[in-house]
């Protein structure tokens, strides 16, 4: 479709400066809860004499119950994150031309160790009459953002943190007691969630640019009737890259036969468009006509490289340190053009009707 920006604009009289800062923090609401266990029998009944004696503090006597009760989801989710906002703008002008400039600042700490999201962008409007016939209207957005997702969400292995917590009971130590960042293995599942949340990388990094250029002229203009060219052209690009760091000594990979993994994706996308339009407006007695004819055209422009390496050493991310890769790459181009014909009428309050023509044209490569 064609792109658009229509946010803050500016507005004629003498310029005006804003600030405004935001901060606050988030923290976990609500928990789900976690079974607890009094005694060895009820842990034996539940997981069996060999899981149930993890909870004893002398494994050969069955009566030295430690009385765990570890708060995995409170451990894991626990994080306090802080939040902070800052926008700063100005806006102003005068009868002919009228501007916005503003930009903004944004981070937001998760409630997951080594979560978060951060954000910096800035933005320029500018509107400009050469005359009475002639308007000029340019948009442009400038986003860099980063994002450190962790594991949430579904999965298949037991990897994610709340899949993991919930095979894991509560009498059960699993945490890194003397700070050196070494895990005890989860002997319930195949990961140990604090130490994924400790050393596991997710980050995702973007940069965003987006503009757009309208030119509206008019051709002629009588009491009844108008004749208008509305020209819009946009542009959106995008740069993304995605990093995944899986240490070789998180538990979830010791089964492996090349542990450790890292995945490295970058992708580039470029959407264009044109639009060139005039625009009939007629008005009669008890009737009214808008007609429309155009012409479209619009790009698409993706390119993804994905490189995926396995067998990695402990200190090194860099994809070409591991024993093995895979690299897949994904490449598309797609050009769109359009010719359109639309006629409105209205009579009295009651009749309306359309009528509209349209071809296009479409190529892949």
């Amino acid at each position: 479709g064609v792109i658009i920006i229509s946010t803050k604009r500016g507005r004629g009289g003498k310029t005006k400066f804003n600030f405004s800062t935001r901060t606050g923090s988030s923290s976990l609401l609500r928990k789900m809860g976690h079974r607890t266990f009094e005694t060895y029998t009820e842990a034996k009944g539940q997981y069996g004499a060999d899981i149930a004696a993890l909870g004893l503090t002398n494994s050969a006597d069955t009566t030295t119950w430690a009385g765990n009760n570890f708060d995995y989801e409170e451990i894991l989710y626990g994080e306090t994150g802080k939040l902070t906002e800052h926008t700063i703008s100005a806006i102003g002008g005068n009868e002919r031309t009228q501007f916005y400039i503003g930009g903004q600042y944004m981070d937001e700490g998760g409630i997951i160790k080594n979560t978060g999201y951060k954000k910096l962008s800035g933005r320029i409007n500018l509107s400009h009459n050469f005359s009475e016939k002639a308007k000029l209207s340019i948009a442009t957005n400038l986003i860099r953002s980063e994002a450190d997702r962790g594991v949430t969400g579904n999965d298949n292995t037991n990897m994610t943190y709340g899949f993991s917590i919930g095979f894991t009971p509560s009498f059960i130590d699993i945490r890194d007691t003397d700070g050196d960042g070494v895990f005890p293995d989860n002997p319930t599942n195949p990961s140990n969630p604090l130490e994924t949340a400790e050393h596991f990388v997710n980050n995702e990094l973007t940069h965003r640019a987006l503009g757009s250029m309208t030119f509206d002229y008019n051709l002629f203009k009588q009491a009844n009737q108008s004749l208008n060219f509305l020209g819009v052209g946009g542009a959106d690009f995008y740069n993304q890259e995605n990093k995944v760091f899986i240490p070789p000594f998180l538990q979830i990979e010791e089964a492996n036969d090349e542990p450790g993994q890292s995945v490295m994706t970058t992708t580039d996308n470029l959407n264009t468009n044109l639009s060139l339009n005039l625009v009939h407006k007629l008005k009669m007695p008890g009737m009214n006509f808008n007609t429309t004819a155009g012409l479209q055209y619009e790009t698409y422009d993706w390119n993804s490289v994905f490189v995926h390496a396995t067998g990695m050493i402990p200190t090194q991310t860099n994809v070409d340190k591991a024993s093995s890769q895979s690299v897949y790459h994904d490449r598309s181009k797609r050009q769109d053009r359009g010719q359109f014909f639309q006629v409105e009428g209205t009579v009295g309050d009651n009749i309306y009707a359309v009528f509209g023509m349209r071809g296009d044209v479409s190529s892949t490569m």
